[in-house]
């Protein structure tokens, strides 16, 4: 506890054991009881921080200049109150001249009280006013609502509601995500999967002209003419009519394709060249 300077001559500043700083109005307190040395407490100049106003000794100052001879501050004792009389009031006196009129009567002059007025017992009580309540009229006449009752349980109210917006927001949440996950998966699928291509086949050359089959024999129904050196693709054998006895495999028919995809039917292994 340290008490303000009050312009009297005890205070740190004023302390023997006071060490000033480049701190503006505080300095070191170097006294041995209070601080071991090298240890050093910061203090302001203009307070004295030792006091100890309940204690047996009431601070640990001592003058810097022999000339300080302040006396050290009695001690506080503990403040008692006044014990309200219960005797009658006595009769009040007239107000001295003056008073009534905001000037200072000889009572205040001389530095003292000056005398209560007198109580009117007659005079009836009336209680100050308060806020309207609710069925009452207001000053001006109109009628007061009623106060608008506080929602009971709204805490309850709260983790109720607060769980099921979560819920709904996550629910939403999840149907978005599965409906841009299924449309991104179904893309990805689609690209993954390749076009069905029709087989590219065994490239051969047209060693003649003829007219390509719908079977592999002569007497099925024509289709396309095939030109002497026209490149064709060689998709599947089987076998058929026999035009060659003198071929390794006379029976072999070739389903062939032209190269740029216009024509298609069979051909005699005798008249393509592999």
């Amino acid at each position: 506890m340290s008490l303000p300077f009050t312009g009297g001559g005890r205070r740190c500043g004023t302390c023997r054991y006071y060490r000033s700083s480049p701190i503006p109005g505080q300095g070191w307190c170097t006294h041995p009881e209070l601080v071991k040395p090298p240890a050093m407490v910061l203090v302001k100049a203009r307070e004295l921080n030792c006091a100890r106003p309940l204690a047996e000794v009431p601070d640990r100052w001592e003058p810097a200049d022999p000339r300080l001879t302040a006396a050290p501050p009695p001690p506080l004792r503990p403040r008692t109150l006044p014990v309200a009389s219960t005797a009658p009031l006595a009769a009040s006196r007239p107000i001295p001249p003056g008073d009534a009129a905001g000037e200072p009567g000889p009572v205040a002059e001389l530095g003292g009280t000056a005398p209560m007025p007198a109580i009117d017992e007659t005079t009836p009580f009336e209680p100050e006013e308060g806020p309207a309540t609710a069925g009452e009229r207001s000053p001006l006449g109109t009628p007061v609502p009623p106060a608008a009752p506080e929602p009971a349980n709204r805490r309850l109210l709260w983790l109720v509601l607060v769980p099921v917006a979560l819920c709904l927001v996550l629910a939403l949440a999840g149907g978005v995500g599965l409906m841009v996950t299924g449309g991104f998966g179904s893309g990805l699928l689609q690209l993954a999967t390749p076009t069905p291509t029709r087989p590219a086949g065994i490239p051969a050359v047209a060693l003649r002209d003829f007219r390509l089959q719908s079977e592999p024999r002569m007497e099925s129904q024509p289709r396309s003419v095939v030109r002497q050196g026209t490149r064709l693709l060689l998709i599947n054998s089987a076998g058929g009519e026999i035009l060659d006895p003198a071929l390794p495999e006379p029976s072999k028919w070739y389903l062939v394709r032209t190269a740029d995809g216009t024509a298609e039917g069979w051909a005699y292994s005798g008249w393509v060249q592999r």
